[in-house]
C-alpha cells in the first residue's frame, strides 16, 4: 500500500471514518468508510496529491468536474454523490457503497454470461446512457468495472472522471492539446476509432463501447487484444470486428449482425442511441428463439431425413460462420470528417430519488492516462462504406427459407404417401398449413378426383404452432399489468391477478391502493423460471405518487411477483411483494 494511502486509514474525512482501501484509480483511491450521521457505510474517493504544479491543478479540475457532472444526472441506473469536499492537499467525493461488486468482478467469476442475463444488463445500461446523452453528457470510459451491481441485479453506471459535456469548448481545446502530445484518455480496449484518432466525438463512442462490453459478456474476453496499447489501437482502427458465433455458437447470427452495426468503424453506420441498439438485440434474440422453436416443431413432425433427399444435398455447417464486419479503413489519407451530429434526444427515462450504491473501481483496466512516446497522430483514413446490413443478412435468410421450404415439401411427400393406406390415414390442407391425421376405415369418405379412384378424408388435427417461452409470457403479463395501472385501467390490471390472488385482495382495496399513484416507470431486473413451472419477475419502480397534501412526490421501490399458468392456458400474477 502506498504511504499516502495508508495515511488516511482510521482518519475522519468530513463526517466519515475511513476503514480500508477498496479500489484505486489513475490518480485517486477509493476507501470504505463509516458515515457518522446518517449512520451508514459509504465509499469515499480521494484524489491523491502525487503530482505537482500544473498537473495537480489539471487533475483537481477534472475531479471537481466529475462531481458537477454526477450531480446533474438523476437516474435510477446512475450512481449519485452524497458530498464533495476538500482538505489540506486532497479532495474527496462521498458516494454510496455498493455491496454487489461490479460487472468486471462478475465476469471474473463466471467467465461469460448467459444471453438473457447479458441482455438484462444491457437494457439497464442503455437506459442510463440515453438519459446521460439527453443531458449532453458523453461518458467516454465505458467498461465492465464502471458498471456496479446491486445484489438484486440492479446496475449502476459510475466513474464520470473523463466524461465530456457536449459543446464544452474549453474541454475540446484541452483534449486537442492532449492528443497533439500523444496522450489518450480512456481504456483502449473499449475505445471507438474516432476517439482513438483524437477527432471530435458524439454519443456514438459510448454505443461502440457498449457493443464491446456486450461481446465480452457473451464471450468472456474483449474482441481485440495485443502485446501493448498500440497493437490494440491498431486493431480497433483497421481490423473487422469479430463474430460472436465464432467463440460462442449459441449466439444467433442475427445478434452478430446487430453487434456489427453497433461497432462499425464509421459512427454514421452505428445506432443513434443505446436504446435503439438494445431494442435491435432484443428483436434478434427473441426472433431467433422463435425460429428455433419452429425447427423443433418441424423436427418433431418429420422423420429423420437422409443426408440427401430428392436430389437436394442437406448441408450442415461444421465450422463457425464469420459474420461480415463493416468495411474497414484503407490506408490512404483524405480530408477530415465533418463535425459530429448533435446528441439525439430520446423519450424521457425514469427520474429516480437518490437511492443507489457504490463499489470501488478495481485497479485492473483503469484508463490509460499519461504521455505516450512521441509519434504522428493516426492519419485520417479513407473509408469504404459497408453494404447495408440487410444485404449481409441475405445468406442467413436464404438458408432459413430453404429449411422451411424443404420441411413443407417433405411433409407433403409423406402425406401423399399415406393416402395409399385406405382407412388408416388421411391428410388435408388448411390455409397454408399441411396437416396429417388418422381415422378409422368406417369413417372414411371419398372425394372425387380426376382419376377414377377414391381418396379417404378425415377431420384434420392442427399442427402445433410455436409459442412464447414461459419467461416471455410472464414478461408480457407484468408489462401489461403496469401499463394498465398507468392508464388507470384498474379493472384490467386486477384481471391480471390469479383467482387465488384476487381471493386475498378485493377489487375495492386494490383500486383504492393505486388511486393516488400518477405514474410508475418500470425496469426489469431479473426473470427466473422456477422448477414448479412458475416464473419469478423482479422489477424496479420509480413511482410518482400524490401525498395527503396533494403534492406529487417521487420514490422508488422493488416489486417481485410470481407468475403462474392457469388451467385455461393464460398466465396470471399469483403473488407479489414490495421491498
Amino acid at each position: 500500500m502506498k504511504e499516502n494511502e495508508s495515511a488516511f486509514l482510521g482518519k475522519t474525512v468530513g463526517n466519515c471514518t475511513i476503514e480500508k482501501v477498496i479500489g484505486r484509480g489513475g490518480m485517486s483511491t477509493v476507501y470504505l468508510a463509516q458515515q457518522q450521521r446518517p449512520a451508514r457505510l459509504v465509499a469515499i474517493k480521494i484524489l491523491r496529491s502525487e503530482a505537482e504544479g500544473e498537473e495537480t491543478a489539471d487533475f483537481l479540475a477534472r475531479f471537481q468536474r466529475e462531481a458537477d457532472i454526477i450531480a446533474r444526472l438523476e437516474h435510477v441506473h446512475i450512481i449519485p454523490i452524497y458530498a464533495y469536499g476538500e482538505g489540506e492537499g486532497y479532495a474527496y467525493l462521498v458516494m454510496p457503497y455498493v455491496s454487489g461488486g461490479s460487472l468486471s468482478g462478475l465476469l471474473g467469476r463466471q467467465g461469460k454470461l448467459e444471453m438473457h442475463q447479458a441482455l438484462g444488463f444491457m437494457m439497464q445500461a442503455a437506459s442510463a446512457l440515453d438519459y446521460a446523452h439527453q443531458q449532453h453528457v458523453i461518458h467516454r470510459d465505458l467498461k465492465p468495472s464502471n458498471f456496479l451491481l446491486y445484489p438484486d441485479g440492479r446496475l449502476l453506471l459510475a466513474d464520470f472522471g473523463i466524461a465530456r459535456l457536449v459543446d464544452d469548448r474549453a474541454e475540446d481545446e484541452h483534449n486537442a492539446t492532449l492528443t497533439s502530445q500523444g496522450t489518450i484518455l480512456g481504456t483502449p480496449a473499449y475505445m471507438a476509432p474516432e476517439l482513438l484518432r483524437g477527432e471530435e466525438i458524439d454519443a456514438r463512442v459510448d454505443i461502440y463501447a457498449l457493443g464491446v462490453i456486450f461481446y465480452q459478456m457473451l464471450s468472456g474476453s474483449v474482441p481485440f487484444k495485443g502485446d501493448n496499447h498500440y497493437a490494440v489501437v491498431d486493431k480497433h482502427l483497421y481490423e473487422p470486428f469479430p463474430a460472436l458465433y465464432g467463440v460462442n455458437p449459441e449466439v444467433p447470427l442475427a445478434v452478430d449482425a446487430v453487434l456489427a452495426r453497433a461497432t462499425a468503424k464509421s459512427r454514421e453506420e452505428r445506432y443513434e442511441t443505446a436504446g435503439a441498439f438494445v431494442k435491435a438485440l432484443q428483436d434478434a434474440i427473441y426472433t431467433s428463439e422463435a425460429v428455433t422453436e419452429m425447427k423443433a416443431v418441424v423436427s418433431g413432425v418429420l422423420p429423420t431425413l437422409p443426408a440427401s433427399f430428392a436430389g437436394i444435398e442437406l448441408v450442415q455447417r461444421s465450422a463457425p460462420y464469420a459474420m461480415p464486419a463493416p468495411a474497414g479503413y484503407l490506408q490512404t489519407p483524405q480530408q477530415p470528417y465533418p463535425p459530429p451530429q448533435s446528441v439525439t434526444a430520446q423519450p424521457p427515462y425514469p427520474t429516480p430519488a437518490n437511492q443507489a450504491y457504490w463499489q470501488a473501481t478495481p485497479q485492473d483496466g483503469m484508463p490509460v492516462q499519461g504521455s505516450w512516446p512521441q509519434q504522428p497522430i493516426y492519419p485520417q483514413q479513407k473509408q469504404e462504406r459497408a453494404w447495408p446490413l440487410v444485404l449481409k443478412a441475405l445468406p442467413s435468410l436464404a438458408l432459413l427459407a430453404a429449411i422451411i421450404f424443404i420441411s413443407l415439401q417433405v411433409m407433403g411427400a409423406f402425406a401423399q404417401k399415406s393416402q395409399g393406406n385406405t382407412g388408416q390415414s388421411g391428410n388435408q390442407q388448411q390455409g397454408n398449413v399441411l396437416v396429417a391425421t388418422t381415422t378409422p376405415a368406417s369413417q372414411a369418405t371419398t372425394v372425387p378426383t380426376a382419376a377414377p379412384t377414391d381418396t379417404p378424408t378425415s377431420t384434420p388435427t392442427p399442427t402445433p404452432i410455436p409459442t412464447q417461452t414461459p419467461v416471455q409470457k410472464a414478461h408480457v403479463v407484468v408489462q401489461s399489468y403496469y401499463d394498465q395501472l398507468n392508464q388507470r385501467d384498474y379493472q384490467g390490471a386486477y384481471n391480471q391477478l390469479s383467482p387465488n390472488f384476487q381471493n386475498s385482495l378485493s377489487y375495492d382495496r386494490f383500486s383504492s391502493g393505486y388511486s393516488k399513484v400518477h405514474h410508475q416507470d418500470i425496469t426489469f431486473l431479473s426473470e427466473t423460471p422456477n422448477g414448479d413451472g412458475t416464473v419469478t419477475e423482479a422489477v424496479h419502480l420509480v413511482v410518482q405518487e400524490e401525498n395527503d397534501q396533494g403534492v406529487v412526490q417521487t420514490h422508488e421501490q422493488n416489486w417481485t411477483g410470481i407468475i403462474i399458468q392457469q388451467s385455461d392456458g393464460s398466465w396470471k400474477i399469483d403473488s407479489a411483494k414490495f421491498s
